[in-house]
């Protein structure tokens, strides 16, 4: 897996994408928790007591987990499976793989796809990073 970088991580999660759930939990918790929460508890609902923690402690770590369960005392909350947005992480980890020189094969084996399926994933990654570029370069001449 590919180290993001906090900027990428942070555009990802500004992303037209991300459900409103996610963005609020993102105004309460680091990134890093919001990711592990909805990678393990995606497209379920998790009621949050005081009880029978363990889990989300190991998880999130205590901090973290406190935080989260006070925000929330007593709700069930439904924790969305953002599959785009894993989708785009993914995207952009297979294109800095092939820039490292990995060959399509080596990345379809990896990523368990077709060659196709990569081809088309480092195409999106291609539009995602133009798009970027040219929102940098907007809010730049903003400025």
């Amino acid at each position: 897996m590919v180290d993001h970088s906090k900027e990428f991580l942070k555009q990802i999660f500004q992303s037209e994408q991300l459900p409103a759930s996610a963005k609020q939990m993102l105004e309460i918790l680091n990134m890093e928790s919001v990711l592990r929460i909805i990678a393990r508890h995606g497209g379920t609902r998790l009621r949050m007591t005081a009880k029978h923690n363990n889990d989300l402690i190991d998880l999130l770590g205590d901090e973290q987990a406190k935080i989260l369960i006070y925000h929330y005392q007593d709700i069930v909350i439904s924790v969305p499976r953002c599959t785009k947005v894993f989708q785009e992480i993914r995207d952009d980890e297979i294109m800095v793989n092939k820039r490292k020189g990995k060959t399509l094969s080596n990345l379809a084996i990896a990523y368990q796809l077709t060659e196709v399926g990569v081809c088309l994933a480092l195409r999106r990654a291609e539009k995602m990073e133009y798009k970027r570029r040219l929102k940098s370069r907007h809010t730049k001449t903003i400025k």
